[in-house]
């Protein structure tokens, strides 16, 4: 991925004898938060909102709004505008341009052409929005958490256990970890998920339990029970088993011992929601 695909092209520029309050009505008005300052074609600065904000008056002031806009009059770009601009080339990557952002700690940066000419703007919610895509949030997909050790054949593996399920994947992501470790996060249409967790743990692959997921499933189940809670013994025995499944989960014990946990839960709570309907349907709404 190309910082010039994901840019926004062509931005609107001002320069640098444009008046403040000019700027100010611009930016306003076509809701931006960064313009590039260009002069006889070569990029000379960056202004922010930030830097409006600097020298605005503050909203305590006694000053009415044409005493305001006749002081912001006087004020040209040059004045406020960042001279030492951080920019990016357009043929950059997008990890390139969001390490630059990193290490500058900026919010957004013009991008240049190998002529030095202002071609686009590249943000954070262009960064944002890449990370998104290439996780494949938008789509929703099934997603699987792995914790690898540094080793060759480890993506043919999963591709294989994949492939042989007839599960395509839509992304895959690795993180490195401490310990010569990675974790690894797949997106895809997983139906048979527990088949596919049974066959990566076969090939001694760990599978990290989602604690999101835990703390779904006990949310449904209360509310499960805050609509049948006439159903004494159901109401505990799905609250209770939800509460050991997510306790399972958070001790890292992994599904099998979370659904062990869960079902003794389970047994004892049903137990108790005979006598105890509203003790517990309270409890389960603490939690």
């Amino acid at each position: 991925m190309f910082v010039i695909n994901r840019m926004t092209k062509n931005p609107m520029t001002v320069t640098a004898d444009t008046k403040v309050d000019e700027v100010a009505h611009l930016m306003k008005k076509h809701n931006f938060r960064r313009l590039p300052v260009v002069d006889d074609g070569k990029l000379v600065g960056f202004l922010s909102d930030s830097d409006l904000m600097r020298v605005a008056p503050s909203p305590a002031t006694t000053l009415s709004r044409y005493e305001i806009n006749s002081l912001l009059a006087k004020i040209c770009v040059r004045d406020i505008m960042k001279k030492d601009v951080v920019s990016v080339n357009v043929g950059a990557t997008i990890e390139e341009a969001a390490l630059i952002m990193y290490k500058n700690k900026i919010g957004g940066m013009p991008v240049v052409s190998n002529m030095g000419a202002v071609v686009g703007v590249i943000t954070e919610t262009d960064i944002f929005k890449t990370f998104v895509d290439v996780m494949g949030l938008a789509d929703g997909k099934t997603r699987i958490t792995l914790e690898v050790t540094d080793k060759i054949g480890v993506v043919k593996d999963i591709a294989e256990i994949f492939g042989q399920a007839g599960v395509s994947i839509d992304s895959l992501i690795t993180c490195k970890k401490e310990d010569n470790k990675y974790e690894i996060v797949i997106r895809g249409d997983i139906t048979n998920i527990d088949d596919i967790k049974a066959k990566l743990e076969a090939k001694g692959y760990t599978v990290v339990d989602d604690p999101e997921m835990a703390t779904y499933v006990l949310m449904m189940n209360i509310l499960y029970c805050d609509k049948k809670q006439e159903n004494n013994a159901a109401a505990g025995a799905v609250g209770a088993g939800a509460l050991g499944a997510g306790i399972g989960a958070y001790n890292n014990k992994g599904f099998g011992a979370s659904a062990g946990i869960g079902l003794g839960a389970a047994l004892v709570g049903g137990l108790i929601a005979k006598a105890t309907e509203d003790t517990i349907f309270q409890m389960q709404v603490d939690i």
